[in-house]
């Protein structure tokens, strides 16, 4: 009797740490999603007012780093981050949701590091059938290294050699459904 109390009572105690853990990670990830989109509204802020100019921008970040001083993410550099992130994704309201899940930094690094629209196309694609933090951080966390590939060229068919182990459109397709 004595032991089916002391089960059930650390049942008990590891569901409410469960929850504690769950309802932390729930907390950070509103807030990040909130921060994003904060960030996103100042840039169309700014992206708008634009005409004013840097000196704008200044003045700015002054300000807010005088009413808040105890916060970051207000400085010059990142009001321009701020201004791009909104510029470069203001047609695409499904990416900035999608960019809203990520945290800033990575949203930067993105920012910073993808393709222009006169780069030639990527060489690898990721497929993700399930959002998982643990690799978008992984993917992004290494962004800046270098993937050991300085020249490639598109190729309209591969050689059968390659063709035999790579999966078909139907294979990957089972995947993602």
């Amino acid at each position: 009797m004595i032991e089916e109390i002391d089960k059930t009572y650390n049942d008990v105690i590891n569901d409410i740490k469960q929850d504690i853990n769950k309802t932390q990670l729930d907390i950070m990830i509103n807030a990040n999603i909130s921060l994003v989109n904060l960030y996103y509204r100042i840039g169309k802020v700014l992206y708008d007012n634009s005409t004013w100019g840097n000196k704008f921008l200044d003045k700015l970040a002054f300000e807010l780093k005088n009413t808040y001083p105890n916060q970051k993410g207000f400085s010059i550099r990142n009001l321009k981050y701020m201004k791009t992130f909104y510029s470069e994704y203001h047609d695409d309201l499904e990416f900035v949701h999608l960019g809203a899940q990520l945290p800033w930094k990575h949203n930067i690094s993105l920012i910073e590091k993808v393709k222009d629209k006169n780069d030639n196309p990527s060489i690898g694609i990721i497929l993700c059938k399930s959002k998982n933090n643990k690799i978008v951080d992984y993917t992004l966390k290494y962004i800046n290294k270098p993937v050991g590939v300085s020249e490639y060229k598109i190729l309209d068919k591969l050689s059968t050699n390659y063709m035999k182990d790579l999966p078909t459109k139907e294979d990957l397709n089972m995947y993602i459904d």
